[in-house]
């Protein structure tokens, strides 16, 4: 690898034990675009230049941590989410292209403030926030999580209330929100063979996977958490695992919520809830 225009066949060729084709080419131009800031048809259409030996080194670097599986945006520190740059580690999910759908759903509402419980990197409260004029407030467990998540609202210009909080815990506020979101841990334990390497052996664990005997744990806490939370006549928004939209729709029925919708993601799965809680 000595120019340019070897970059994609050297990574086809050192990947092509772990990828497909096509994921080892979108792998190849995505750390192309981050690395010299050029989109897959400006670097088709750009002069080949020398690669600088700083350059092969950072690529041979990324090379090896895609041999072991590890999340492209984990290698990077970076993604794309809802159009904004968000910064991501192992402390916090990646952000997936699901949870903008649940993102554009509540931009539908004409909302004034809102919790996001759970709030990882940010991405959901930071993107409703820079889309909106919604007043944001964000919760996690996790103080590592928080860091990162305060330095994505920074880097997208917004303002957003975190909070470094045990959901389990009682909290109080001055006001009720007019609706709370959250994405929390739904992955049965019971699901773990079926899970790809990257995400079992990198993603933390305590954002993804609920014991099997108890699935519903975070929904039921998040709903309890409503009950003095949330306005009369506000909104509960979900992401949700597929297989338990019954239980967690028969949840949000015993306890005063109405218009339950389930709606289902790009893939066609059952993944997002609403629900307003009855004035």
């Amino acid at each position: 690898m000595k120019t340019s225009t070897d970059i994609l066949c050297f990574f086809k060729s050192e990947l092509n034990a772990f990828y497909s084709d096509n994921e080892i080419e979108s792998l190849a131009y995505w750390c192309i675009d981050y690395l010299y800031n050029c989109s897959r048809s400006e670097w088709l259409m750009n002069t080949a230049f020398s690669l600088s030996q700083s350059d092969i080194n950072r690529l041979n670097d990324i090379l090896f941590r895609l041999k072991k599986h590890e999340p492209i945006q984990y290698i990077l520190g970076v993604c794309s989410f809802f159009g904004l740059d968000f910064k991501v580690n192992p402390s916090c999910l990646i952000p997936r292209p699901e949870t903008e759908e649940l993102i554009r759903w509540i931009l539908q509402d004409d909302f004034k403030s809102g919790i996001d419980l759970g709030t990882g990197s940010g991405c959901i409260a930071i993107s409703l926030a820079k889309h909106s004029t919604i007043q944001m407030t964000a919760l996690d467990i996790s103080s590592s999580a928080l860091d990162l998540a305060k330095l994505n609202a920074e880097a997208n210009n917004v303002e957003v209330k975190f909070i470094h909080h045990d959901i389990f815990e009682g909290i109080s506020f001055e006001n009720r929100f007019d609706f709370i979101v959250s994405n929390p841990p739904y992955v049965l334990e019971s699901e773990k063979p079926h899970i790809s390497t990257n995400v079992l052996d990198y993603e933390p664990e305590l954002a993804l996977f609920v014991k099997d005997d108890d699935p519903l744990k975070y929904y039921k806490r998040i709903v309890e958490f409503s009950h003095t939370h949330l306005k009369d006549g506000g909104v509960l928004f979900f992401e949700i695992n597929e297989q338990k939209a019954p239980e967690i729709e028969d949840l949000l029925e015993k306890n005063s919520f109405c218009n339950i919708l389930i709606k289902k993601d790009m893939q066609g799965k059952n993944r997002m809830v609403k629900a307003v809680r009855k004035l």
